[in-house]
């Protein structure tokens, strides 16, 4: 499991942020992951502040690794997701966890997962939608998604359940 540490909100640490923070609230599907990319468990959290350099993630559990994909279906039902390494885990009062975690991945990449996002968010504003994320095997990238009721069988891929 990834260490629980302390964290402080003061007013320094934000100004020391790279890059500024934008308060969202949107379900994703965060996937831990080992350091040959198979998935070990698969969880389901809440992005509640997104920059270009990472996340605040609220979810029920802990994850089981350092290592996170990260994933949502976007508004024209294409997954969109980015791997990340967790900086911090905390407790929360409300007895889920805080998980601060920094995208692993290239400028453009980064810039593109969070313009989706927020995109998202603010058309959205919070509407859940049922979809299946379907991830390639060996790369940990999201091959399609899929309404519930369209589903049939996938073979050569696994299959991650969200309420994106």
């Amino acid at each position: 499991m990834v260490p629980k540490t302390s964290i402080s909100a003061s007013a320094d640490a934000k100004e020391k942020r790279e890059h500024p923070r934008v308060s969202i609230h949107v379900q994703v599907s965060c996937v831990s992951i080992n350091k040959d990319n198979f998935p070990l468990d698969q969880n389901k959290g809440y992005i509640i502040d997104v920059s270009q350099g990472g996340a605040a993630i609220e979810a029920d559990s802990n994850f089981l690794s350092d290592r996170v994909a990260i994933v949502f279906n976007d508004n024209d039902h294409q997954a969109v997701g980015i791997l990340g390494k967790v900086a911090y885990a905390k407790k929360t009062s409300k007895k889920t966890y805080l998980i601060g975690v920094s995208f692993q991945a290239e400028d453009k990449e980064k810039i593109e997962f969070v313009t989706k996002i927020v995109k998202f968010s603010t058309i959205t504003k919070g509407r859940l939608l049922h979809n299946l994320t379907v991830f390639n095997q060996n790369s940990f990238r999201p091959l399609f998604a899929l309404p519930f009721f369209q589903y049939r069988s996938v073979s050569r891929a696994t299959i991650i359940f969200s309420q994106i």
